[in-house]
């Protein structure tokens, strides 16, 4: 049954790939053409809105949310948004339940050979070298431009990365996120995603459809953090996510 099951989710993963990439380029080419007209750029956010929720979709994977009982995202306010990181399908459902908002990633340069959607990050995200200082420092140059667009948030993923061992449940959390929150004074909020690491890890030959679960955790406003340093405010938030995940 081991060989079943691997070889099940290797077709799986395969059609989810081909799925991910021919709507990346469909989708990408709608939004390299709205980017170009200058009333129809503030559309662009919804190519990969409907990118997300496409994959999601036929990949069988569903979303099980818990929404915080005294504070929601409110459209036309920018936020920095963080979360747990253990698939590549954290992404699409981040920007699902960010719908309604133009929702920008924080990736690693490295992505930007990926075919089609390297183009797209480098376009309509942003892109950091994290051996180099100065690519660092220039993401808050970069985050204030795209900033300028009402409504628009950040995504970064505070692990910084996917941690090998999967025994780790939640990685140490790198200090740009909660930096650029309060260089910026927006507000944080903090996402929690529960066992996509059994439903869509990083092997091939592992993983199936099914419900994954995720929770408005907390929206730390700047008038909440104004008094703790970045350090502070990253432990507060990791703290949360971590209590989440052991749950």
């Amino acid at each position: 049954m081991t060989w079943i099951y691997k070889f099940s989710s290797f077709i799986w993963r395969i059609w989810i790939a081909l799925v991910g990439f021919f709507f990346a380029f469909v989708l990408g080419l709608s939004a390299l053409v709205l980017d170009y007209f200058e009333p129809l750029k503030k559309y662009t956010y919804l190519t990969h809105e409907y990118w997300g929720r496409i994959l999601l979709l036929l990949s069988g994977i569903r979303i099980n949310h818990s929404a915080h009982p005294n504070k929601n995202i409110e459209k036309g306010v920018s936020y920095m948004l963080i979360s747990n990181h253990t698939s590549e399908m954290d992404i699409p459902v981040c920007v699902k339940l960010f719908s309604g908002h133009p929702l920008m990633f924080v990736a690693k340069k490295e992505a930007e050979k990926i075919p089609v959607v390297g183009l797209l990050l480098k376009k309509f995200h942003i892109l950091v070298d994290r051996s180099s200082s100065e690519s660092k420092k220039a993401v808050f140059d970069w985050v204030e431009k795209r900033l300028e667009r009402k409504g628009a948030s950040i995504c970064i993923y505070p692990e910084g990365g996917v941690p090998d061992d999967e025994s780790v449940v939640l990685g140490e959390f790198k200090i740009g996120a909660f930096s650029l929150a309060k260089e910026h004074n927006l507000p944080l909020v903090v996402l929690g995603i529960k066992n996509m690491k059994e439903k869509f890890p990083f092997s091939w030959t592992r993983g199936k459809p099914g419900v994954v679960n995720t929770e408005l955790l907390e929206v730390f406003y700047p008038e909440d953090y104004q008094n703790l340093s970045p350090e502070q405010l990253r432990d507060k938030a990791r703290e949360l996510l971590l209590s989440y995940l052991k749950k």
